[in-house]
């Protein structure tokens, strides 16, 4: 194994925890996410974070509205749900009159108001923006000033509390500064090493920490195609299970109105751009852990919570005032 082959990603540990795994996602040289599983030490609640991840890119959603996503997870957790349960949930769907967004026609003639809402992580949002803006400020400048990185995928991180570089022209030039001096390690590995101490396979440049891996050319992006090299951000999010159920219990009590029989909370949906994230996924995983001990507390109008995770396919159902959720994956 050589030097380049290794991916690494910085993991901050901000509490002791009992380390149960650790997933990577797509192909080795282009990983789509990093995930760390575990369980608090002190009380044993389940913990995950997210080192790394790529955004999946919906090019169909790119320009669609509010309304054209929500009809779009509506339209998505019907076909899954029909697959998982053998039998539509609803015969067909009109636009309501907000509240709710949708009301659906039920096999038994009646109708049922649904509720769309998205669990979203927005720090990562707000990273992979920072990230498309340090891109696009990099290729304002000299090419040549970056030829040592070409054929190379750059991982940066920071020590800053947000993980991210400073925003606007400031933090692309401390950036370009720290690339230019940056030079990938080329040393070989006869196997893994056990530790980095005393290599240079992550340098602290400046204020940042960066590493490279081999360029994958499948990832032909604009960048890549001027540049001949990638920039990728290396953010961390921590997900406490029991932030996950606290979160999705405000939402529910904020979405209990009059007209609303059930909500629909969508978990790794596209969100502006035609981008989803995968660490939205991490929301429902910590929901379902949550749902073994506790239960939604009672709504006044609500009587069903769908929890849809959109790549895993996979629905959980709550019923308000009641412990534990229905998992159904499809057939």
């Amino acid at each position: 194994m050589t030097m380049a082959e290794l991916q690494l990603f910085p993991f901050s540990v901000v509490a002791p925890i009992e380390m149960e795994s650790i997933r990577i996602y797509g192909s080795p040289s282009v990983p789509q996410g990093v995930v760390v599983r575990g369980r608090l030490e002190t009380t044993h609640e389940p913990f995950l974070s997210i080192v790394f991840e790529r955004p999946t890119f919906w090019n169909e959603l790119v320009d669609a509205t509010k309304e054209d996503r929500e009809r779009t997870q509506l339209e998505r957790f019907l076909r899954d749900y029909r697959l998982a349960v053998g039998k539509p949930l609803a015969t067909d769907y009109r636009r309501g009159d907000d509240p709710p967004d949708f009301v659906l026609s039920r096999e038994d003639g009646s109708a049922t108001g649904i509720e769309c809402t998205q669990l979203v992580y927005g720090d990562r949002i707000h990273a992979w923006r920072s990230m498309d803006s340090l891109r696009d400020g990099l290729l304002s400048m000299p090419r040549k000033r970056f030829d040592h990185l070409r054929d190379r995928t750059v991982y940066v991180s920071t020590s800053a509390p947000s993980g991210l570089p400073p925003a606007g022209k400031r933090g692309t030039e401390l950036l370009a500064a720290a690339l230019e001096k940056f030079q990938p390690s080329s040393a070989n590995f006869a196997t893994v090493p056990q530790s980095l101490a005393g290599t240079d396979v992550v340098q602290h440049v400046d204020e940042f920490f960066l590493t490279a891996a081999p360029l994958d050319r499948s990832e032909d992006r604009p960048f890549v195609q001027r540049m001949g090299w990638d920039l990728a951000l290396s953010v961390q999010t921590d997900v406490l299970a029991s932030e996950a159920w606290a979160t999705l219990t405000e939402r529910v009590h904020e979405k209990d109105v009059s007209g609303s029989d059930a909500i629909l909370v969508s978990c790794g949906a596209p969100v502006v751009n035609g981008l989803s994230f995968p660490s939205d996924e991490l929301a429902a995983e910590a929901i379902e852990a949550s749902a073994v001990n506790n239960g939604i507390a009672a709504t006044t109008y609500l009587k069903t919570i769908y929890v849809h995770v959109w790549t895993a396919e996979r629905l959980m159902i709550l019923t308000p005032g009641q412990g534990g959720a229905d998992v159904l994956t499809p057939r």
